[in-house]
Formats: structure tokens, sequence, C-alpha cells
């Protein structure tokens, strides 16, 4: 394969790739918004809306890694990457303290916030985790 083949299968990746986060995007709004209508409420406050999010960011960047379309060698991707892995690592331990603290209560929420905090914790661990990992082998069989 020449160059041009390759940059045409990484492009026709990267696009099946967001077509999934698309498709994830919408199955988690129609969820949420059925959720809601029916008087179910999913997760309190606004931390239903971040871990919507994180977990979207989550699959796109965690897809990504895997089929190695990220540049590892990119100084933006290194960074990006770190810093979502030393927050995450920030809010997990931050959320498992609150809960082992003051407790998780679900009051009328399916999740509490508290759990939806370290749930979008691990969301964020895992981005940089995966990136490491992945770095690291790239590395190892350049």
């Amino acid at each position: 394969m020449n160059r041009e083949e390759l940059e045409l299968n990484r492009s026709k990746l990267q696009n099946r790739i967001y077509m999934h986060m698309l498709i994830f995007i919408f199955i988690v709004i129609m969820v949420d918004a059925f959720a809601v209508d029916s008087g179910v409420h999913l997760i309190e406050g606004m931390w239903g809306h971040v871990l919507f999010v994180a977990a979207i960011f989550t699959l796109l960047y965690q897809e990504m890694i895997f089929r190695s379309l990220i540049e590892y060698e990119d100084r933006r991707n290194l960074r990006l990457c770190t810093f979502l892995g030393i927050m995450g690592v920030l809010l997990l331990v931050w959320g498992i303290v609150d809960i082992l603290t003051n407790g998780a209560s679900t009051g009328d929420f399916i999740v509490p916030k508290k759990v939806a905090e370290v749930m979008t914790a691990v969301c964020w661990c895992s981005i940089g985790a995966a990136y490491w990992v992945k770095r690291k082998h790239f590395s190892e069989t350049k």
C-alpha cells in the first residue's frame, strides 16, 4: 500500500469512529429523554450531563487510541491525554473520599451525584491510561 491508500484507510476509520460517536450520542440523549419523560431521573444535577459528555468523549478517544489513529509524537495529544488522566485520578480520589466521608444517598435518582463523579473520573482515567499504555507499546515496537 502506498501512502495515499494508507491515508484513505485512516480517514475511513476516523469517519467510522465519528459515526459510532454520533450513534452513541443519539442513544444516550434518547434514553435520558424517555427516562425524564417517564418521571425517572437517572443522574442527579449537572453530573448527568458531565457524565454523558465524558462517556462520549471516552468512547471516541478509546476507539481512536486502540485503532492507533492517535499521533503519539504529537505534543497536543500527549498533553490532552496526560491532563485527562491526572484530572481523572484527582476527581476519582476526591469522589471516593467524599463517598466514604459523607455517603452516597440516592434520593429520587437512580445514580447519585457522587457516584456520577466517580464514573466520570473513571472515564477520564481510562483515556490517560490507554494512551500511556499504547504509547509505551508504540515506542517499544518502533
